[in-house]
């Protein structure tokens, strides 16, 4: 009787060592199964958002390439008056411009944030005030502001630039205040082929 009392415990610790057993592999097996998963899945979590952070972000010469369009774009004749809602869209292409060529450029940043800051500004007065008399008044205080800026920038990344930044001023005090900005076609498309000239160079394009 003691021999089969003791055969008889054994029995169930027996069966619960292979119970235990049969679950340790269990896990085992689903952790191989879950575990590539897991770590794939945590892979592309990674690069995904770097991924549409590349798909999101234009290209840093997008804008100056889109300038240079505009500037190269303008035709001849009635539909290309110079007039201050021709000088608007230029100024926001430019400003646009602006803002990428100094994007590389830390120290100099700021001043040019600054600058295309008010040629939006200049660009909201123009086309609020579309009869105003003092449009010339508005384009050649934009033009001589961003010729400063864009000297700056040439003065302390790109001395090499130095006589396209001088064009660029040239061009810019060449607009005549209080003369009606239709007569001075000629001006608006100066400075704007100066400025995307030398913009373009800055940005190695």
């Amino acid at each position: 009787m003691p021999v089969r009392l003791v055969e008889s415990r054994r029995k169930p610790s027996r069966s619960l060592a292979i119970v235990l057993i049969a679950l340790l592999a269990l896990v085992l097996v689903a952790g191989l199964a879950v575990g590539p998963d897991r770590g794939q899945s945590a892979d592309v979590a990674r690069t995904r958002p770097a991924d549409s952070m590349l798909a999101e972000d234009p290209l840093p010469g997008a804008p100056v390439a889109s300038f240079a369009a505009f500037v190269a774009e303008r035709g001849d004749g009635a539909e290309s008056v110079r007039d201050y809602a021709y000088a608007a869209h230029g100024l926001r292409k430019l400003a646009d411009a602006l803002d990428a060529v100094a994007a590389s450029e830390t120290t100099s940043v700021a001043a040019a944030r600054a600058q295309s800051t008010t040629l939006r500004i200049l660009v909201d007065s123009l086309e609020r005030h579309p009869r105003a008399p003092n449009h010339a008044d508005v384009v050649r205080k934009a033009f001589v502001g961003t010729a400063r800026t864009l000297t700056t920038l040439e003065r302390r990344h790109y001395p090499h630039l130095e006589r396209a930044a001088e064009e660029v001023r040239v061009a810019a005090w060449a607009m005549t205040a209080g003369r009606p900005l239709e007569e001075q076609g000629a001006a608006v498309d100066r400075f704007f082929d100066r400025a995307s000239d030398l913009m373009r160079a800055m940005a190695g394009g």
